[in-house]
Order: structure tokens, then sequence, then C-alpha cells
């Protein structure tokens, strides 16, 4: 294993989430770096997909389930699952980055990303430098959900690469919200 994985890995052992919110964010972040360890182990490639990739995966995914339908198989390695691994980092990143903007803003209910920032930029939780990261990924899984006309043979705007750097970052505003704990709690509940 990369040792990248194992020294963010060694981070997260050291974490100690007291409470519901804190668990929530501790809890998809580790699971984003688990699958971006296991899509990199399965030689997750750093290039944009090429023409004609979706053909081909439409014919991998048949393979897959005649496999799966006849014999009860599934897939245990190949650039298939290296890439479902891949999109399941980035939906898990932009999922924990939301939470952790609405743990710290105590903001519930319909809110873009922009308006949690600035609510955040008002709250104790002044590392928004580790939010920054969250636009791009954010940007990446609102394609992947709403614009698939965007990405006739691949979402890969976000190259391998520039995700670990996003869940790196992402560790680490867990991290310093963990230790910060006593910041959020002196603010005043907000009313939702």
């Amino acid at each position: 294993m990369d040792g990248r994985f194992q020294s963010l890995a060694k981070q997260f052992a050291a974490m100690t989430p007291e409470n519901h919110g804190e668990r929530t964010a501790y809890n998809f972040a580790f699971v984003a770096l688990h699958a971006f360890a296991r899509a990199k182990e399965l030689n997750l490639r750093e290039t944009k997909p090429e023409r004609g990739t979706s053909k081909q995966r439409t014919e991998e995914v048949r393979r897959i389930a005649a496999s799966m339908a006849t014999s009860g198989y599934i897939v245990q390695n190949g650039p298939w699952l290296a890439g479902f691994y891949y999109n399941d980092v980035l939906l898990r990143c932009d999922v924990c980055y939301e939470h952790l903007l609405r743990y710290w803003t105590r903001k519930r209910g319909h809110a873009s990303a922009e308006d949690l920032i600035q609510r955040d930029k008002k709250s104790n939780f002044k590392e928004v430098k580790f939010l920054k990261p969250w636009l791009k990924i954010r940007k990446q899984v609102n394609i992947l959900k709403h614009r698939y006309w965007e990405f006739p043979d691949g979402p890969r705007r976000v190259l391998p690469s520039q995700a670990f750097e996003i869940a790196s970052s992402l560790v680490c505003a867990v991290e310093w919200s963990l230790k910060n704990r006593a910041l959020r709690s002196k603010r005043k509940v907000a009313t939702p």
C-alpha cells in the first residue's frame, strides 16, 4: 500500500470523535480514504477516459452482470471496480465536506455549497482553506449526479492525484474539527 494512505490512516487512528456530528464526518472521511486506497490497489489510472471508454465499460458491465447472474461471482478486480471505488471517493468526500459545514454552521435544510461556505466564514470553523477543495469535487459529483451528457466517456475532471490532495485536505479538516470542538460549543445554536 502507498505510504501516503498509511500516514492518513494513522491520523484517523489517533482521532476521537465524541458526538454524532463528529462521528458522521469521521466515518465518511475514512471510508473515502479506504475506497481510494482500494482504487489505487486496483491500478486506478491517472489519465482522463479516452474516446470509446463508455462503450467498453458497458461491455464490461454486461460480462460482470452475466457472471453474477449465473455463478453469483462478485467482481474482485479490474478497471471497472477501480472506477467504482474512485467514484465512491468523490461522492463520500462531497458528502463529508457538506456534513462538516452543516455541523459547524448548524444549517439544516436546503443550502448551496456557496451559502454554507459564507455561513462558515461567520462560524468558528475558520479553516476555510480546508473547504476550498470541496468546490472542485462538488462540481464533479454534481456532474455525475445531474449531467450525464457531459461525460460520454467518463467523468474525469478531477484526476486521482488531485482527488488525493482533496481527500488529504478533508482528513485535515476532520482532524481540525475534532481538535477544536470547544469552539463549536461556544456558538449559539442557530434556528433552522
